[in-house]
């Protein structure tokens, strides 16, 4: 009896002291596959027409902010060019109060070369941060958004970094 009590500690131990102790859900679509936690939910999911795809997964709660927003179009477009129209579809956004972008910059996401922009703004009176990736892979333009109030930068940033870490392209 000892002996099963021994194991039943040494393998609880070891599976919360891995790297992601958080339980996860798992997204897969056209080649495209990451990890989320379990404490948040896709909230949106199209299809564009045949022409890409789009996913919004959001952090559960009234109160929440988390957001990471994936999309891809089936076509190449340089990464600074696709930066600029993103941009330009925010500034169009009448809501969003105090829009500002950081200069784009060359990044990774995931290990795959990426153009990056920091952007920030205000909405109901809640200011928020969010970062902004594009690159090109398997023929595909992708754009990924990961934004929420600057007080959920540290809470959501294990969430961020799961997604981020298992973001795959096959």
């Amino acid at each position: 009896m000892n002996l099963l009590k021994n194991l039943l500690v040494i393998v609880s131990l070891i599976v919360f002291s891995s790297g992601y102790s958080m339980a996860q859900n798992s997204f897969s679509k056209d080649g495209v596959s990451f990890k989320y936690p379990s404490d948040w939910e896709i909230t949106e999911q199209n299809d564009l027409d045949g022409n890409g795809y789009y996913l919004a997964i959001e952090k559960i709660g009234e109160e929440e902010s988390g957001l990471v927003v994936i999309t891809w179009i089936n076509k190449e477009i340089e990464g600074e060019e696709y930066m600029k129209i993103i941009q330009d579809q925010y500034k169009d956004q009448e809501d969003l109060e105090s829009l500002t972008f950081e200069t784009t910059k060359k990044s990774t996401f995931n290990k795959v070369p990426s153009v990056s922009v920091n952007m920030k703004f205000d909405l109901d009176d809640r200011n928020f941060k969010a970062l902004i990736h594009t690159f090109v892979s398997t023929e595909r333009t992708f754009l990924v958004l990961k934004q929420n109030v600057y007080e959920d930068i540290s809470k959501n940033k294990e969430a961020f970094n799961l997604i981020e870490s298992t973001f795959q392209i096959k």
